[in-house]
């Protein structure tokens, strides 16, 4: 079944990873367009055109030293430096769910699609100081609508074993002899209508000052402002289950006072009362904000003049989101109205490596680890077992005085996440990323930056246990019945870039980067 992603706004290299969990309704007695709101964010690395053409910049001698190696930007040339950058990125997304109370395997294409995602870089360069701010989208943004994803109809599907076992413990032999026990199991399917829509997004700026102690050392340090806003809207309504004999399609209510009527069970009846509830019609119309600061120290080492080794510790960003419910739309009791739920950025660290051996040819690498298990994800950091992290390598090669080509690689290791940490809106997968491109010096204060970057995520196959895992709560068992399901996670991404970084000033005979 394919289904299109319709895109909000400008999205990150790993949006639908970033979304809020709008998606996910888990419980039986309450299937809803949404669930408690978990965000997974993390700061996005590609904040320049330079990046998406050579990923490695964590010790970047450039404008963009603002983002990724802040003390680094004491090297730039004496006066103003400038930079606009814009992302066009590309996403695809495929999962598979075989979970055993569905009435059909469940299977699920999306793409989505950004062409907005700016940012830009000021630094003024004096002496030995360089100051310098920035405005960006600091993590996940995007938004996307849904029509259909496995997890919107699991608290759907698991009404009919719910309501068979509604009955497991009161169907005595004399009701299974006449027969009135297949009035209780035999449910064929359900249906629905299902919408749900959300953004998610952490706009932001950051200030900041280097300062160069010596040839051989230089040191930073910043402030940065982020927002965090998600917002979902949805519904889960018309919840109706199929007996042949009993009526056909109807609401899991109607189903019970037939059942009762047919056998003349008062326990069919009593439990109308309660699963009228559970086939009610459920909205969603949500807002959760918080703003935080967060303190960034850099250090940059110089022992020789081709060879440049930075660090750069980015502390976690506490965001508590505030709920408001819009007009009493908390789907049947998900969210509550003023409730404050925790969601950190986590806190990020990274090291580089830069090897210039000559005028022509530049080499780079870094390495990046996120602090996900140390960070407040209103508990969902139970479900991760290490810390993710991240390889890069680059290659730049000038061509010319005006041209240079650059390529990379990277792999993106996120095998510390258990599996229950995975959901069909958020999810992480290990990924391998190539990059290339091309740097245009179009005058000696000028440089145009194109490149494309392109994300393969590797295929993670998860076993589950369903909600009736025990097997206790089943009337009877469906055919092939097994305590746990699989879902598999696809994903690819593309990005192209451009930029333009712009110099105002002395250009200094050291710098070749303008």
């Amino acid at each position: 079944m394919l289904k299109k992603l319709k895109f909000i706004g400008g999205v990150a290299l790993s949006a639908l990873c970033l979304l809020p969990n709008v998606l996910n309704a888990q419980e039986i007695q309450a299937p809803t367009p949404s669930q408690q709101a978990q965000v997974n964010l993390f700061t996005i690395p590609n904040q320049s055109a330079a990046y998406v053409r050579m990923p490695a910049r964590q010790a970047s001698q450039e404008i963009d030293a603002v983002f990724f190696n802040p003390a680094g930007t004491v090297n730039l040339d004496e006066g103003f430096h400038f930079t606009f950058n814009n992302q066009m990125l590309n996403q695809w997304v495929e999962i598979d769910n075989d979970y055993v109370f569905f009435d059909r395997p469940k299977s699920y294409s999306g793409k989505a699609s950004g062409y907005i995602f700016p940012s830009t870089f000021l630094a003024y360069k004096k002496g030995n100081w360089n100051f310098h701010g920035g405005i960006m989208m600091v993590a996940g943004a995007g938004g996307a609508k849904f029509s259909d994803l496995p997890a919107s109809d699991r608290g759907v599907a698991d009404i009919i074993p719910a309501l068979q076992a509604s009955f497991l413990n009161t169907i005595d032999a004399d009701e299974a002899a006449l027969g009135n026990y297949a009035n209780y199991s035999g449910l064929t399917e359900y249906r629905n209508n299902f919408e749900s829509q959300g953004v998610g997004f952490s706009p932001g700026g950051l200030l900041g000052v280097a300062y160069k102690i010596s040839d051989w050392v230089s040191v930073g340090a910043q402030v940065r402002y982020a927002q965090q806003i998600t917002q979902a809207e949805g519904y889960v309504t018309d919840i109706e289950v199929y007996h042949p004999e009993l009526g056909g399609w109807q609401s899991p209510e109607t189903y019970l006072y037939r059942v009762e009527d047919s056998t003349g069970s008062t326990v069919a009846g009593l439990a109308a009362l309660a699963y009228a509830e559970l086939g009610a019609d459920r909205y969603i119309d949500v807002k959760q904000q918080d703003g935080a600061f967060t303190p960034i120290l850099s250090i940059q080492i110089t022992p020789h003049e081709d060879i440049v080794i930075a660090a750069k510790y980015e502390h976690k960003t506490d965001f508590d989101l505030v709920t408001e419910v819009i007009d009493g739309k908390d789907g049947g009791g998900v969210y509550t109205d003023k409730e404050v739920i925790s969601s950190d950025l986590p806190a990020y660290l990274g090291l580089g490596l830069s090897y210039t051996p000559n005028d022509r040819l530049t080499l780079a690498y870094s390495f990046k680890q996120r602090f996900f298990k140390q960070a407040d994800l209103n508990g969902r950091e139970e479900e991760i077992e290490s810390n993710q992290n991240e390889n890069e390598f680059a290659i730049e090669y000038a061509i010319t005085p005006r041209l240079a080509v650059s390529g990379g690689y990277s792999y993106y290791n996120s095998a510390g996440f258990k599996p229950t940490y995975h959901r069909d809106g958020d999810f992480l997968l290990s990924a391998h990323s190539i990059a290339g491109g091309a740097a245009f010096n179009v005058s000696d204060k000028t440089r145009l930056n194109i490149g494309a970057l392109f994300t393969h995520s590797i295929p993670q196959t998860h076993t589950l246990p369903h909600l009736y895992a025990d097997g206790e709560a089943i009337a009877v068992a469906p055919a092939g019945y097994v305590p746990e399901y699989q879902a598999t996670f696809r994903k690819q991404s593309l990005i192209f870039s451009v930029g333009v970084d712009m110099h105002f000033g002395k250009k200094s005979s050291t710098n070749n980067s303008l």
